[in-house]
């Protein structure tokens, strides 16, 4: 909480991620900490009645309703999407100040289905 980055470091944070937290050849974050972040889940599904606010919240992160995808956001929009079936990381800053989850309904829609499958 709290945090102010810009997209391109909000990007790094994404990839690190991805990485499993490895970062130009340096384990930076245990790898067994970067998967309990996204799987040790606690329930969220009273929280909304939005899919992806109900699919679980982990260690400071959401996941996500496409198979394997979790994401770290924040306020109005901000979001670092870590899709490791594509081997990818998709970071948006944004000032969206409706349902900021319409962002991520969007990269399912547009962008997921023109990723490969890794």
């Amino acid at each position: 909480m709290g945090l102010h980055l810009r997209t391109s470091e909000y990007a790094r944070l994404g990839r690190l991620l991805l990485q499993e937290g490895r970062w130009e050849g340096a384990q930076l974050v245990p790898a067994a900490y970067v998967e309990r972040m996204h799987t040790d889940l606690v329930d969220s599904s009273s929280f909304s009645q939005d899919p992806d606010s109900r699919a679980g919240y982990g260690y400071q992160v959401w996941a996500c309703t496409p198979d394997g995808a979790w994401r770290a956001d924040g306020k109005y929009g901000q979001f670092s999407v870590v899709l490791p079936r594509h081997r990818a990381a998709v970071t948006i800053t944004a000032h969206h100040e409706g349902a900021a989850n319409d962002i991520l309904r969007a990269v399912w829609d547009e962008l997921l289905p023109l990723l490969p499958v890794r």
